[in-house]
Order: C-alpha cells, then sequence, then structure tokens
C-alpha cells in the first residue's frame, strides 16, 4: 500500500488546532474501516477486544493488513503515537474536547494496540501514560468510561505498562472515580429514555472490569518483573481502606465464571 494516505492523516494529527487533529482523527477512522473486514476475520475468535468502526468503505481497493502492520513498526507512520497529540490538546484545555471526537479516538487507539501490539511500548514513557490518568481524573463519565477500556487495552500482555501505570499514581486515580453509594441508586430513578445516559454506577461497573482485570495473578506468567495480589492491594489501600473486601468479592465474581 501507499503510504502517502497515512503521511496525510499524520499531518493533520500533529497540528496545534483541534480541529484539524480531530479531521485527521475521522480520516484515520475511514482508512481503518477500510481494513476491517480484514482485521475482523484474523481477530473473529476475540471475545474481549474488538475493533470498531462506523465507517466502513465500499471501495474495491482494500489496504493490506499486513503491509500496514509494517508501516506501523516504522516511527515515521506509527499512527498510535501521533494519536497521543490529541490527548496532549485537550489535556491543556479541557474546553477543546468534543466528546464525540474523543470517544473516536479512544477507539482508534483500541484498535490500534491490537492491530498493532509493539505500539503498546509507547506507553513505557511515564509522560504518555500519564497523559490518559490525567485526563480520567477530570473527565464526565462518559469519557472516562471509554478511558478506562483505553487503559485495558494498553495494559494488555505489557507488563512494563503495568509498572509504568502503577509508578504514575494509576491506582489512585481508579480508585478515586469508585464510589460504592452509587449501587444504591433506586432503578425508578434511572432513565427511560430511548437512548441511556451514564451514570457512576456505569463507572463503577467499569472500574469493577478494570480491577478484574489487574488484579490478576502475575506470579506464574510475569517471573521477572511480577507483584502479588498483596502487593497490588497496597496501591489502593490508602485510597480506599476496604480494598481486601473488593478483591474478596471480584474473587468470587471469578468463581461464577
Amino acid at each position: 500500500m501507499s503510504s502517502e494516505s497515512i503521511i496525510e492523516i499524520i499531518e493533520s494529527l500533529d497540528s496545534n488546532k483541534v480541529e484539524e487533529v480531530s479531521f485527521g482523527i475521522n480520516n484515520l477512522d475511514y482508512l481503518l474501516g477500510q481494513l476491517l473486514p480484514e482485521i475482523v476475520s484474523h481477530y473473529e475468535t476475540s471475545t474481549t477486544l474488538k475493533l470498531q468502526s462506523n465507517r466502513v468503505s465500499n471501495t474495491s481497493q482494500q489496504l493490506n493488513k499486513s503491509s500496514f502492520i509494517s508501516l506501523q513498526d516504522n516511527f515515521q507512520f506509527n499512527l498510535a503515537s501521533h494519536l497521543i497529540n490529541y490527548y496532549k490538546i485537550i489535556n491543556e484545555d479541557n474546553s477543546k474536547i468534543d466528546v464525540a471526537t474523543a470517544l473516536l479516538c479512544n477507539r482508534l487507539l483500541q484498535g490500534l494496540l491490537i492491530i498493532h501490539p509493539n505500539s503498546r511500548m509507547l506507553f513505557h514513557r511515564p509522560s504518555n501514560m500519564k497523559l490518559i490518568l490525567q485526563l480520567l481524573e477530570t473527565s464526565d463519565i462518559t469519557f472516562s468510561i471509554s478511558l478506562i477500556s483505553t487503559l485495558i487495552h494498553i495494559l494488555l500482555k505489557d507488563f512494563k505498562n503495568f509498572r509504568v501505570f502503577e509508578s504514575c499514581n494509576g491506582c489512585s486515580v481508579i480508585i478515586k472515580r469508585f464510589k460504592l453509594s452509587s449501587f444504591d441508586i433506586n432503578k425508578k430513578q434511572q432513565t427511560t429514555t430511548k437512548h441511556k445516559v451514564d451514570t457512576q454506577q456505569d463507572l463503577n461497573f467499569k472500574i469493577i472490569e478494570f480491577l478484574l482485570f489487574y488484579f490478576i495473578d502475575e506470579t506464574k506468567i510475569n517471573p521477572q518483573d511480577y507483584k502479588t495480589l498483596d502487593q497490588k492491594s497496597n496501591f489502593f489501600r490508602i485510597d480506599f481502606p476496604d480494598i481486601d473486601n473488593l478483591i474478596e468479592s471480584l474473587n468470587e465474581l471469578n468463581d461464577l465464571q
């Protein structure tokens, strides 16, 4: 495949103007849409992580997944690295956040990390990890839920990213968004509109999903730089003293699976 289309997208993504970056994000969505049939056939056995796209091209000229991945190995064409510019812009000025664009950026980053797992190494840099965590601290519930899904993609099968996440105070950021009281919401108070409005309870469930993922036993799968479950729980204890009871409940959930 020609690299010209990727270069054009990168030029937009690297802009300091949020409108131009948003244009690049939408063009990247279209580009990945062309790859979608091949990607889906390759990853159709996955039950937890799926690449989504709003646009599927009908053009007969399909991009080749292998050539696309080869380009991602080249730092000049690595699209995940250029998407990070969007997070920098909206971190500096939250008023520039357009929810639809932000959610799309998250979804595209998630997809790129599936297609090209080596791109997860971008988050070995604490500065990049902190961008996601800083947004998670300040974002509304809808964006926060999407950011937690992005974090799962970042940490997946990359224990170096686990350690960077912990060193950047990620455990504290996550658990501070967790509010047990929201589980007492009366169902009658929930919206009955066609499109369900995200609530704190939805965010709590996403955080529980993250914790189920995070509290895996590393001792057998990461022998060189693992953290025990007790060590992991200590990252949460100051902000959430009831963490042991929560972990016990999570273990019960795992036993039911």
